[in-house]
């Protein structure tokens, strides 16, 4: 059993669910017509079910069948993402996401600020670096690969492993996003100079500064930018 089938299984029922064709609080079909439906074998097909029931998304009643949850008590921000940005808008989603890296990566940036190890730092200012050298040259995935580093570095500095796992699972959500944003020099060459401001706070082990900082980083910007 691959786990790219699994994947795929999982995707086609997420699909299903958005467009009505497993409807919330009702019940999957049976495991034969599922398995069918899907185009894998029981085995993958039970796999993907797994999966989606410890994510919230179904719940299996012994002896009654598998019910697709209601969205609200969903909890993976995986699958609650890849359904979201079916039914909704997407600058709607990033816009959520985006609140919620406002509040968890400014509070980072304090933590970091008096937790930053030499080498953190070394990171970030390589990264820094890198993104300058993308920007530079147009590169548009490398300004994106540069800047997902830089961001995952700060939160990998708090020391704390629940903030630097928190962001993981949106990340796919905004990569789009960023790299559309990250096509603007313009924007580019802003993230340049916030980039620096942030660095060189956590440099100066200044927890305020370095929360401004992400927090200007971070700031809202019009409906045609996407955050870096």
């Amino acid at each position: 059993m691959g786990r790219d089938r699994v994947e795929k299984a999982i995707t086609q029922i997420l699909d299903s669910i958005s467009d009505g064709v497993f409807k919330e609080e009702s019940p999957l079909p049976a495991e034969a017509e599922l398995a069918r439906f899907l185009d894998v074998s029981r085995t993958t097909m039970r796999e993907a079910i797994r999966s989606l029931a410890v994510g919230g998304v179904l719940k299996v009643v012994h002896g009654t069948g598998t019910y697709v949850q209601p969205y609200r008590l969903w909890h993976d921000p995986r699958f609650i993402t890849h359904v979201a940005l079916l039914r909704s808008d997407h600058h709607d989603i990033e816009q959520e996401v985006l609140e919620l890296r406002r509040i968890i990566e400014v509070g980072a940036a304090r933590l970091a600020a008096q937790r930053c190890t030499q080498e953190q730092l070394e990171s970030l200012a390589q990264y820094k670096a890198d993104y300058e050298r993308a920007h530079a040259e147009d590169d548009i995935d490398g300004a994106v690969d540069a800047d997902l580093a830089f961001h995952g570095t700060i939160l990998e500095a708090t020391g704390n492993i629940y903030i630097a796992s928190s962001l993981n699972s949106l990340t796919e959500a905004l990569v789009a996003a960023r790299r559309q944003a990250a096509s603007d020099p313009a924007f580019r060459s802003l993230v340049v100079t916030q980039h620096v401001d942030v660095l060189e706070a956590l440099q100066a082990k200044d927890p305020q500064r370095a929360a401004e900082a992400m927090s200007a980083h971070m700031a809202p910007r019009q409906p045609q930018e996407a955050e870096n």
